[in-house]
């Protein structure tokens, strides 16, 4: 055989072994395809627009004003003489007597506008005080008895493709209606930083779906909203209750806050996979890139994982690289063929008869 013959042979048969040779790995290793992941919300409220913000801030913009009358320390929206005219009206006649701060809004509706205009103005500082804050919600669902989960499908160039489902019954908050809601959204995934894409590539954040290379001390970033990085430092390992039994965790007891988003308190990820557990409050950046929900507030019933399952999932994404190694294959494999009969025809040929 010709030294080009068994050259060409000897790339065809490693490219053809390299396709059978699975070189996407993720990380962590257990992010695999058929990976689904739910949780239950029950009585949450979804909240489209939230504000926090301190209220030493609040009285420096004028937006809340602060009085001591007699042993009392008063913050209200009204100038002094407009305050003490609603108390006579209401017949409150012990402010002054009682010792402590008290925090008397007469009309919010109005006070909301003003705070969300001094918001919009770049009036209010993105990181808001560590105590002490004044949380205003705004629009959105109340009553929220639903599930939210994530279905990873597959790769595709080295991110994962997942499908994100919000379903469950909901109270709209603009209308007082009750109804039930059922909205599916594919996002790309990096499964090193969590940095979530649309299928049009655009950038929407870093989601709070798993954490990686988590240890007791360490702070880690959570997930990311309106630009801001979130983050949150692990105290410490406990054992989480859920449905399906318990986790041991490593456990978060408050993450940061910013203007639009109190944080998220008491949440746990499992030690083993990272995965998100359970958590008061909660965000990330589908949620709000696609249903206008900045959070959700949940009280004192957290958010917890009710299934944690691996489906078989067919084939769905052929990778561009795999697709690029198939298409080197079947040139080379006609590559050698054609070589191949060209030589057999050379040898074969009759010879030449005059």
């Amino acid at each position: 055989m010709k030294p080009y013959m068994s050259l060409l042979l000897l790339l065809t048969l490693l490219l053809m072994l390299s396709c059978n040779v699975i070189t996407v790995c993720s990380k962590p290793p257990w992010l695999k395809p058929g990976l689904y992941v739910e949780y239950k919300i029950s009585n949450g409220d979804a909240v489209q627009l939230v504000l926090v913000v301190a209220r030493e801030i609040l009285i420096e913009e004028d937006l809340l004003h602060k009085y001591k009358i007699g042993n009392s320390t008063v913050i209200t929206d009204l100038e002094l003489e407009e305050f003490m005219e609603l108390m006579r009206s209401r017949n409150i006649t012990d402010i002054g007597r009682k010792p402590g701060e008290f925090t008397i809004i007469s009309s919010y509706s109005n006070f909301h506008e003003r705070l969300i205009k001094a918001y919009k103005e770049g009036r209010l500082p993105k990181i808001p005080e560590e105590y002490g804050s004044y949380v205003m919600c705004q629009g959105g669902y109340s009553r929220v008895n639903a599930s939210y989960s994530w279905l990873l499908l597959g790769f595709k160039d080295g991110l994962a493709q997942v499908n994100v489902r919000f379903n469950g019954w909901v109270k709209n908050e603009s209308t007082g209606e009750t109804k039930h809601i059922d909205f599916n959204f594919t996002v790309y995934i990096d499964p090193d930083s969590r940095k979530a894409f649309t299928a049009e590539g655009e950038y929407l954040g870093i989601v709070p779906f798993w954490i990686s290379n988590a240890q007791v001390g360490s702070r880690v970033p959570i997930l990311s909203l309106h630009d801001q990085i979130i983050n949150g430092t692990i105290s410490g390992e406990a054992d989480v209750e859920t449905p399906l039994g318990a986790f041991r965790a490593y456990s978060i007891h408050r993450t940061d806050k910013t203007i639009n988003f109190p944080g998220m308190e008491h949440v746990y990820f499992d030690r083993i996979r990272g995965i998100l557990l359970s958590t008061r409050g909660y965000a990330d950046p589908i949620l709000l890139h696609y249903m206008n929900i900045s959070c959700i507030l949940t009280g004192k019933q957290p958010i917890v994982v009710s299934k944690l399952e691996y489906y078989e999932l067919p084939s769905l994404i052929i990778p561009t690289w795999r697709m690029l190694q198939i298409a080197g294959v079947i040139a080379l494999a006609a590559a050698s063929i054609i070589v191949a009969i060209t030589i057999y025809m050379r040898r074969h040929r009759a010879p030449y008869t005059p």
